[in-house]
Formats: C-alpha cells, structure tokens, sequence
C-alpha cells in the first residue's frame, strides 16, 4: 500500500501516516510540492495495467484528508499514467505537472484543485516556479518556455543535439521585478 507519512523536524517521529486506498496500491508516487496554503501536491506513476487510467496527481492536506483528482478521459489517456514533475508557482496559488510521455504540461488552481489549462510540449517534463505567477518548463529536446497566465515565450531553440532537460528544473535566486 501506497503511503506518505509525516515526520516532526524536531526529533523525526512520525506524526501522521496516509495511505492510498487499496485499489490504488500500485500507484507510485513520486514527485511532491506545496502550495501556499501548505497543501502538498503529488505526481505518481501507474505501476500497472496500462489499460487502466487511475488518478495520477492528487493532493494532500497535513491533519486533514487526501484526495485523488481525476483527469477528463482524453488527457488521461494522452498522459499515459505517468507524472514527471510537479512544482508550485512562486505565488502558491497554481500547480504544475508534467507528463513527458504525452507531451504535457497540466496547472491546477491551487484552491480548486480544478485544471486551469494545458500547454502541449513534446516530452516537456520539467518545471519551476517563474516570473508573474509563472512557470519555467523544459524539454528533453532542448525547448525552454517562459509560461505565465498571461501568455508563454519560448527562449530560442538550442542547436540540434547541444542541450537536453530533465524533471529536475530548478529555480535559483529571487525574481527581478
């Protein structure tokens, strides 16, 4: 069975200890984030039949509940049970997932835990808080966006064979405003 738990900092015990439901046992998570109201996001990947389309993000609220969320049939299909990343915005307020194998990028309200949009990008798997409420989100071929609410940019596209990304973007330093 799937399970997250919860350490105090202060001396390590386990505080608190969540388990997926039993028909989610084969669900891997994998990746974690926080939004800004302390919530903890997570991407999973399905371990197995690849037929089934379970929940493969979902949501957690420390001394509360979890929950699962489900995508619409289509892009769950597209997503092929696999998560590749998952990172809040700098604002707390939307949560990006990655799912390199179907070639998109997935935010959610952070609130609602409702899908605020998509952007296609071919195995685009990592992410990072950005600029105005945005996201930096990269590709294992070499493309690097600059995505916000308002609209994205793709920096200009590195030579053939030159430069690659993973799942592990991170974001340095603090924003310029």
């Amino acid at each position: 069975m799937t399970r997250c738990c919860r350490r105090w900092r202060g001396h390590g015990d386990i505080t608190e200890l969540v388990e997926l439901p039993k028909a989610l046992r084969l669900l891997s998570l994998r990746h974690l984030s926080v939004d800004g109201t302390g919530t903890v996001w997570f991407g999973a990947q399905w371990e197995g039949d690849g037929a089934e389309t379970p929940p493969i993000v979902g949501r957690y609220c420390p001394g509360s509940s979890l929950s699962t969320l489900a995508l619409p049939e289509p892009l769950a299909r597209t997503c092929q049970n696999y998560v590749g990343s998952v990172a809040t915005n700098a604002h707390g307020d939307l949560v990006a997932t990655s799912c390199p194998k179907g070639g998109r990028i997935i935010l959610w309200e952070a609130a609602t835990g409702r899908i605020a949009g998509e952007v296609a990008l071919e195995d685009g798997c990592g992410i990072a808080p950005a600029a105005d409420r945005g996201f930096a989100l990269s590709s294992g071929n070499g493309t690097l966006i600059d995505w916000s609410p308002a609209g994205s940019a793709a920096l200009p596209p590195a030579r053939p064979g030159t430069r690659s990304w993973d799942n592990h973007l991170r974001r340095l330093g603090q924003f310029r405003a």
